[in-house]
């Protein structure tokens, strides 16, 4: 006799398949990621973030004088929002009455739904964590064609941002400010992605489906991300000191930028190993601490030859209940700096030739609730939403989070 599934009992199937929810496959992406400090209790509309930037006067060789310069400690208060991320799956009701007399078949049709939307998930918190908050996830290399079906990235090591299937946009800016630009569809899918070569293949050509027209050195985004991504690590520690004026998340953080937005170092000569002692040297000389170095892996392995890889160490992913995650952890090498040990990790999203210098402890991802889960808030009971425009429910995964850094000057 067939079995009727309810919406209860595909519940149970998928509280089976993910028992301890899908943080962990989130997280173990990307080691940033997965170490990173999580806070789950990001209520209402904003939380302030509370950066003390100078210590006020009030201190002398003399009492007098000490008396006579005191003033107060000034702080800056960022009032910190939440981005949102979202993977939605569609199931057709005539695949799941067919696959009711059949436990396993009924097991198999989510699991490759939810297989499919955790992934997604995983990439995009993966590729956001390293952006600057405006969505790019590539740029267009200055000497590829665009009337054509294949155009060239400026940094072939940024296709791993990119999956067949994905409709991308088009802007001459990066995210932080202008607009996406339109005329026909707006968009092309890709059809194709070459992770060596850095090449993107599209359905038709990128002028026919972006008339604006696209051009060189344009920046790519996901549809539907253009400035409205998580703040990444280098929107807290961005690539040049801030200009006057800012407004990041309220404050202008251009009077004292080391405080407020982290340093910058860009060496002109010198191996893997010589810049990264440089890069910690200057770091420690502003202020800063550091127990953590990302690198592209490429760089991570070029940097593993110089200097041998004698001390390896192991990290653990944090997950929302601040408990390390003994079963994810991220392989890394071991170095002195001048304050200290520094594990070098790689990081499959950070651009090439880039570093990050780093504490850990001055960064955490603020959610609603966790920050990675099915959205059933509305839905029936097993999470499905009836379509009202097609004969079938869907299924809603994703959160309510943004990265926060606590003490900049560490990055």
């Amino acid at each position: 006799m067939a079995q009727t599934y309810t919406d209860a009992d595909i519940a149970a199937v998928y509280k089976n398949l993910y028992p301890s929810g899908i943080e962990e496959m989130i997280l173990e992406s990307d080691p940033f990621l997965g170490m990173v400090r999580k806070r789950t209790d990001f209520t209402g509309n904003g939380k302030y973030l509370n950066w003390k930037v100078g210590h006020g006067g009030g201190d002398a060789a003399t009492l007098a004088n000490a008396i006579a310069t005191t003033s107060d400690q000034q702080h800056k208060r960022p009032l910190i929002t939440r981005a949102r991320e979202y993977a939605v799956k569609q199931l057709d009701h005539e695949s799941l009455e067919a696959s009711e007399s059949s436990e396993g078949a009924m097991v198999e049709l989510l699991k490759d739904a939810s297989e499919s939307a955790i992934e997604l998930l995983k990439l995009a918190a993966s590729v956001s964590i390293w952006g600057n908050g405006g969505g790019a996830r590539g740029r267009l290399s200055h000497t590829t064609s665009v009337d054509t079906a294949n155009v060239t990235l400026e940094d072939a090591s940024e296709a791993v941002n990119f999956w067949v299937g994905q409709r991308i946009q088009t802007s001459a800016t990066d995210g932080t400010s202008g607009s996406v630009k339109t005329g026909g569809t707006g968009y092309v899918t890709l059809t194709g992605v070459n992770r060596q070569t850095g090449v993107l293949t599209a359905s038709l050509d990128w002028n026919d489906e972006i008339t604006a027209p696209v051009a060189v050195d344009d920046y790519l985004f996901r549809y539907g991300d253009f400035g409205a991504v998580v703040k990444g690590v280098f929107a807290w520690n961005p690539l040049s000191d801030p200009a006057g004026s800012e407004n990041f998340f309220g404050v202008d953080r251009s009077s004292y930028p080391e405080q407020m937005a982290g340093s910058r170092y860009s060496p002109t000569a010198g191996s893997y190993d010589e810049c990264l002692q440089d890069v910690l040297a200057r770091h420690y000389q502003v202020g800063g601490e550091h127990d953590t170095l990302f690198l592209n892996p490429i760089d991570w392995g070029e940097l593993a030859k110089e200097i041998g890889t004698k001390d390896r160490i192991t990290r653990n992913a944090i997950g929302s209940n601040g408990k390390e995650i003994a079963s994810i952890g991220y392989k890394g090498i071991q170095v002195m700096g001048p304050n200290g040990a520094v594990t070098v990790l790689p990081a499959r999203r950070l651009k090439r030739r880039r570093y990050l210098g780093t504490n850990m402890k001055s960064w955490e991802i603020w959610s609603l609730n966790e920050p990675w889960r099915l959205l059933g808030r509305g839905a029936g009971e097993g999470g499905f939403l009836r379509q009202v425009s097609a004969d079938a429910s869907e299924l809603r995964w994703g959160g309510y989070y943004n990265l926060v850094c606590t003490r900049p000057i560490d990055s």
